[in-house]
């Protein structure tokens, strides 16, 4: 019995052993594939840790969609960086988010923000929808508001303080109903992937270029603010690659312009034939991956990790005068002289997709302003015609863009601006050119206040002084707006600060737990893992989103 017993606990040791064994063969090129984002575990796991608060407020089980499709995740937390519902109720306001589906079924978050102090059944007429740039989100334009505070608007008037540098918060002051975007694949957004090994969920949700932006997420954005808020029109805001996507849409949309009241585009991208700087070794990356891989550039663990590091160095005055400021304008351009980019780094490194990516670098390569282009074949199957189709600017009558331009912008340099400007059927509204501005300059440099704020602010209350019937400025106070409900709600904050809750270590060990527990099921056969990514890859077929132009009609 005695010697049955040790040939057992010699079993038992020898078969831990082989597990572990198995397991860390196994760890590295799983942890590979997860920061290509093939395998998204680690994107599932959630962000909340230790020393988070929970937030004031209701929270419900989500919002109804503008297709009445049910959201398929909740709002459950986010990465270590503030998101904008934590700087706008910090900054003195009430946020409200709004989980919608675009038309291919990928979640995108929408903030409310509302200014206590304004009379909420007297706003102007046509709210204002804000769109943030690459790897942004929604609290890019938010991210040097520390000066910001509620203040009541004076109907018909333009009035500013040292806070409003921050472009929203001077909006919601001027008496204008303000959302705003996390858009697809954005930190919070990216929630939706399955946490198991799943190649084919993790391609399909990466699977997306500029194109789905411009063509689904956007007019979705649109019909959900207008439908949410019961008005005609809206104000729209973009910067640098939220105004690609709308160039995009009300050039093969055309209805779409109908329901713009203005269209501002700051730092407006549509050529890049000249893009420049140091975008460009990423951008160079991105093209070099395979088609068949889809997945995130800058996956969550790594999002973390950059944005904890950075934040830590550009805390520094030093470094920040220095380092900091070397890196952010070997990227964005030379730009003025005065800019601190702390603020701009606390919000940095988003998530978004390779395929992205590819798009911005085909746009510079073959110098035009297209869709994705997947070679002869895909392109035949996806559009019909071997060569993918281009945007048409002349096609846009908008007679109210506005356009904020950098002369020092690598990004959107002055060369393809002249070129946009040039292919547009209507001329801007108003044309800001700023020569010492880079691409950042527009939210970071203090005296964008006056140069950059107040001239957009008061063009839109001039344009809708201009388009409103007879005048009247504000909302129609007996109209009720279709409420559809917020997934949560949040009162503003007791003090002014903007909490970073570092999350990366729980992050990691959240993610290897995952990780082995999952491989601790296929250690019996550990050729298990490669017969089911066989499994999924054999009689794979890659989504076609297909070219439709027509509009999504809401579903009543």
């Amino acid at each position: 019995m005695i010697e049955r017993e040790r040939e057992r606990e010699k079993e038992r040791t020898e078969i831990s052993k082989m597990r572990f064994s198995t397991i860390a063969s196994f760890s590295v090129p799983l942890l590979l594939i997860s920061c290509a984002s093939l395998v998204a575990h680690l994107a599932t796991a959630q962000w909340l840790g230790p020393g988070f608060s929970p937030p004031v407020g209701p929270q419900m089980p989500g919002s109804r969609m503008v297709r009445r499709m049910e959201p398929q995740v909740a709002s459950e937390g986010h990465d270590s960086t503030p998101n904008a519902m934590d700087i706008i109720t910090a900054r003195g306001f009430i946020c409200e988010e709004y989980r919608v589906m675009s038309r291919d079924g990928a979640p995108i978050s929408l903030y409310h923000a509302i200014n206590p102090l304004a009379n909420q059944c007297t706003l102007n007429r046509y709210p204002v929808l804000v769109f943030h740039g690459l790897s942004g989100d929604a609290s890019q334009l938010l991210s040097n508001s520390d000066l910001s505070k509620p203040r009541r608007p004076i109907i018909g008037q333009v009035t500013y303080d040292e806070g409003d540098l921050s472009l929203p918060f001077m909006l919601l002051n001027n008496n204008f109903d303000v959302y705003l975007i996390d858009g697809r694949g954005t930190n919070l957004n990216n929630h939706k992937i399955s946490s198991d090994i799943d190649l084919m969920e993790a391609n399909r949700f990466w699977n997306y270029s500029l194109d789905e932006q411009a063509q689904f997420d956007l007019p979705t954005a649109i019909d959900f603010v207008l439908e949410q808020t019961q008005t005609e029109k809206v104000h729209y805001v973009g910067y640098s690659e939220s105004t690609l996507f709308m160039f995009a849409l009300l050039s093969s949309q055309l209805e779409y312009q109908a329901k713009l009241a203005s269209f501002v585009a700051i730092a407006p991208v549509a050529y890049l034939t000249h893009l420049r700087g140091s975008l460009m070794p990423l951008l160079v990356g991105a093209s070099l991956t395979p088609d068949q891989i889809n997945g995130n550039y800058m996956p969550q663990p790594l999002s973390d990790t950059l944005g904890a590091t950075v934040r830590a160095l550009c805390s520094q005055q030093l470094l920040a005068n220095t380092l900091c400021n070397v890196g952010m304008k070997s990227m964005s351009g030379q730009g003025t002289q005065s800019i601190n980019p702390s603020g701009m780094f606390q919000t940095a490194f988003k998530s978004t997709s390779i395929k992205s990516l590819k798009h911005f670098y085909q746009l510079h390569t073959q110098r035009r302003f297209g869709m994705y282009d997947y070679g002869p074949a895909g392109n035949l199957k996806q559009y019909g015609q071997i060569v993918p189709p281009f945007y048409n600017l002349a096609n846009i009558k908008l007679p109210t863009i506005i356009l904020v331009r950098g002369g020092t912008d690598f990004l959107s340099t002055p060369e393809d601006q002249q070129i946009l400007m040039h292919q547009l059927g209507v001329r801007p509204f108003l044309d800001i050119d700023l020569p010492q501005y880079n691409h950042v300059d527009f939210f970071v440099h203090k005296p964008a206040l006056f140069e950059v704020n107040i001239p957009l602010v008061r063009s839109m209350l001039d344009i809708l002084k201009a388009i409103t019937p007879n005048g009247n400025i504000l909302r129609d106070a007996t109209v009720t707006p279709l409420r559809y409900r917020p997934v949560l709600v949040r009162m503003p904050s007791s003090s002014r600060r903007v909490e970073v809750r570092s999350q990366l270590l729980p992050n990691i060990i959240h993610g290897l737990s995952q990780s082995g527990e999952k491989l601790e099921k296929i250690t019996h056969n550990p050729l298990g893992l490669l017969h089911n990514i066989k499994d999924q890859m054999s009689g794979f077929t890659w989504p076609n989103l297909g070219l439709n132009l027509a509009p999504n009609p809401i579903i009543g």
